[in-house]
């Protein structure tokens, strides 16, 4: 089939045995052809996508995605998973620090990466709906700016 004619897709995916094929263009999208746009870190697209709408097609994180749904920001989500895991071993300590029990987490300040990182999310809800505890809030670590402005974590209800 000619491409002469049909629309462009600027499209961001990450790098995945499942997505290579499309990207590589051993698979084609009917109707449609596909710019692929190489962002390393992935995650600095996500920023790009919700602040200017840089994209026709963007991998995203689903807590960034919420965000920016709640901020007004008219993207629309294609529930495809990209990759996934098993967040019940995220929360982590310093090493060489004394091991801590979840509900020791009970109104601490539990650093994060970012606040569009969906670990994150999950983390807390593993806390919350596993342990019934959670932490006062969630600090991004420094420098890191959020993907959706004015939008992030939300202090957990007291108690």
């Amino acid at each position: 089939m000619s491409t002469q004619h049909q629309p462009t897709l600027t499209v961001v995916l990450g790098d995945y045995p499942h997505t290579r094929p499309l990207k590589q263009g051993s698979i084609r999208p009917d109707g449609v052809s596909c710019d692929f746009v190489p962002v390393a870190p992935l995650y600095g697209a996500f920023a790009r996508m919700v602040r200017r709408l840089e994209f026709d097609v963007c991998e995203m994180a689903l807590a960034t995605y919420l965000q920016a749904r709640e901020a007004g920001i008219p993207v629309t989500l294609l529930p495809l998973v990209m990759i996934g895991g098993d967040h019940h071993r995220s929360l982590t300590r310093w090493p060489g620090t004394p091991a801590i029990r979840p509900d020791q987490l009970r109104g601490k300040r539990v650093g994060v990466r970012s606040y569009g990182q969906t670990t994150g999310l999950w983390v807390r809800g593993v806390l919350q709906g596993h342990h019934r505890t959670l932490p006062r809030r969630a600090v991004p670590r420094a420098g890191e700016r959020r993907a959706v402005p004015g939008q992030g974590l939300r202090a957990a209800p007291p108690g």
